[in-house]
Order: C-alpha cells, then sequence, then structure tokens
C-alpha cells in the first residue's frame, strides 16, 4: 500500500464535490461514507495499465489536503519489476484522483469563473457563499458515457442499481485477498466492499444483452440493464463505437461534441452533460434539466410557470448565454441553489 497527501489550491468547494459523489457511488465499485467529525471519505476499484488497484481518499473540510491511499495488485512479472509495477498502478491511481477530486488543472479555471460570474448581480451571491467552486471530474470519459447513457430520465438512485448489476455481470472481480502489505489497510476493499473494476468498453459491447423491441423492461429479472431495450440499445452502440475508435472522447473537444451528437439515442442534455463532465468543457449548458430549471426559479432568474416548460428551459438558455464562457461553473451554482441533484 502506498499514501499520498494531495495538496489543495484553494480556494476548493470539497464539500461540494463530495456531495455529487456520494449519491452515484456505483456498489461494488465505489463507496462513499461521511465521518462523526465531518470527515469525507471516497474508495474507487480501478484498472490501471500494471493491473487492478483501489484508492481510498479522505479529506476533513477545512483541511489544505486530501489524503489518498492506494492498494494495487500488479500483473505477473519477474520479481525485479514487481515492485515498479506497484509503483506504477499507484502512480497511476494517484493522477486519476487528482483528475476527479479537480485538484489540479481546474484551479486557475474555477477562479476565473468566480470573478467572472461575481458580475451578474444574482449569482454573484452564490459564488461568495461557495467560492472555488469546482466541476466534479470523471476517472474515464467512456465509462462517464455509460453511466450518463444509464441515467437518462431516471433518479440517480435508479440509475446506481442498474450500474450495479451491470457491473456484476460484466466487469472484473477484484483479487480475492489484499496484496500483504495492505491488510485491512484504508484501501482495503473489503473494508469498503469493493468487489469488481466497472466494466470495459468492450465487455459491454459484447456481453450486454440487448431485449427485442418492445420487451417489458420487468419482464426477465436476469437483465442487467432493465431499461427499455431502446435505451440499452445506445448503451452498446456507444460502447461499440468507443472500441472501433469512431467515438473519441479524448481528442479535441469539438470532434468529440460533434461525434456525440450524431450517436442515435445520445440527446442534447446528455452531449452537454458529458460536455462538461467528461470532455472538460467550462462552457457547457444541460438545457432541459430540471433542476437547473429549480435553481433559477430560486433565484428569479426563470421565465414564468405559465409558459409551456420547453420554452421555459429555452429562455433560460438564452440567459445562459451572458455566462459564457463559464457556463458549466453557472449551472452547479444552479444545482446548488436548486437544493437538489445536479
Amino acid at each position: 500500500m502506498s499514501s499520498s497527501e494531495l495538496p489543495i489550491t484553494e480556494p476548493w468547494d470539497g464539500q461540494g464535490i463530495f456531495d455529487w459523489l456520494h449519491p452515484r457511488a456505483i456498489p461494488g465499485v465505489e463507496a462513499s461514507a461521511t465521518g462523526p467529525d465531518g470527515t469525507r471519505s471516497f474508495a474507487r476499484a480501478l484498472s490501471t495499465p500494471f493491473g487492478p488497484a483501489v484508492f481510498h481518499a479522505t479529506w476533513r473540510p477545512g483541511a489544505a489536503q486530501v489524503r489518498l491511499a492506494v492498494t494495487a495488485w500488479p500483473e505477473e512479472r519477474p520479481p525485479a519489476a514487481a515492485g515498479l509495477a506497484a509503483d506504477g498502478a499507484a502512480r497511476f491511481a494517484l493522477g486519476r484522483a487528482r483528475r476527479l477530486f479537480s485538484l489540479d488543472y481546474r484551479a486557475a479555471e474555477s477562479q476565473a469563473a468566480d470573478a467572472f460570474l461575481s458580475r451578474d448581480p444574482r449569482l454573484a451571491p452564490l459564488v461568495a457563499a461557495t467560492p472555488g467552486i469546482r466541476i466534479p471530474d470523471v476517472l474515464d470519459p467512456a465509462e462517464y458515457l455509460t453511466r450518463v447513457i444509464v441515467g437518462q430520465q431516471i433518479s440517480v438512485a435508479a440509475a446506481t442499481t442498474h450500474l450495479a448489476r451491470l457491473t456484476a455481470r460484466l466487469g472484473q472481480r477484484l483479487p480475492a485477498t489484499d496484496p500483504p502489505d495492505n491488510e485491512g489497510g484504508d484501501a482495503s476493499p473489503s473494508r469498503w466492499g469493493l468487489t469488481r473494476l466497472f466494466p470495459t468498453q468492450r465487455a459491454i459491447a459484447t456481453g450486454l444483452p440487448v431485449a427485442a423491441p418492445g420487451t417489458p423492461a420487468a419482464s426477465d429479472p436476469d437483465r442487467p440493464l432493465r431499461l427499455a431495450s431502446r435505451q440499452v440499445a445506445t448503451v452498446v452502440r456507444a460502447a461499440q463505437a468507443v472500441v472501433d475508435g469512431s467515438l473519441d472522447l479524448t481528442g479535441p473537444l469539438a470532434a468529440a461534441r460533434a461525434a456525440l451528437a450524431v450517436l442515435p439515442g445520445i440527446g442534447p442534455w446528455s452531449v452537454e452533460y458529458l460536455a462538461m463532465r467528461a470532455l472538460r468543457d467550462p462552457d457547457a449548458w444541460p438545457i432541459g434539466d430540471v433542476a437547473l430549471l429549480k435553481g433559477a426559479e430560486r433565484l428569479g432568474l426563470a421565465a414564468s410557470r405559465d409558459l409551456p416548460p420547453g420554452r421555459r428551459h429555452r429562455e433560460l438558455a438564452a440567459r445562459a448565454e451572458e455566462w459564457a464562457p463559464f457556463r458549466s461553473y453557472a449551472a452547479c451554482h444552479l444545482w446548488a441553489a436548486s437544493q437538489g441533484e445536479g
């Protein structure tokens, strides 16, 4: 096991990031908890180029760093290379954790967003109340594509249930025992109930069953995703696009956006939400989001309820153009104002 102290560039809304991650933790893959003293923790199993690993992050409100513990199971290698492989897995996990908690690249960006959005008198109190708001990042853009498609038009709780079944069916199982140097340690998977890795896109593309159109979602209890067949087909189609390279979520932002927009079953909200979270776009706007409209209502920014919902969303999107190029950050503030889940 290895451990590190990841420094925080203030201001940093750590509470907001842990609050965002908590309800979305997939059982078996992720775990989230709050200690009696308010300390937040998040554990995650992930694949690395050197073998599977688990990291466990802890943060106490007001602390200047996030503590990270990593357990790794390097793949079979000559004894002389085993230590290097373990170190490589730990470094990979550390880098992904820094990304997930937005500890690096978004520090300067969030400060610029604070300064810009504070010019709007209706957003200024929100910025003052939560300086350094960060957009929670993702460990793997392709994985998050699956998560977003599954979560379309259902609750966060329902989505995590579906994703837990998907992982139990198609995810690689973690080793049954901890490495000798981490039995019962902070990043012990057994301590946090972690059993599997999130499925690879190849596993989803080749192993996820799609029912015939019109089949009731709950008719087959053995189906991991008990969703409408067209939605499951979208999950598979997107995974296939990632595998064959026609969809590259690690390339230029404009190209990735364009590829997402033409993928059948991916609507405008999903494209914008993925742009915000997985593509690192500071200026995305998930039009049609109910929580955004609710937050805008509380700030007096939404159109009258007498208007049709579609028009209200369009008018809010037009209003949001004043917050460019930081509409992603404005959305985070409106989600917080809604006191709901974004």
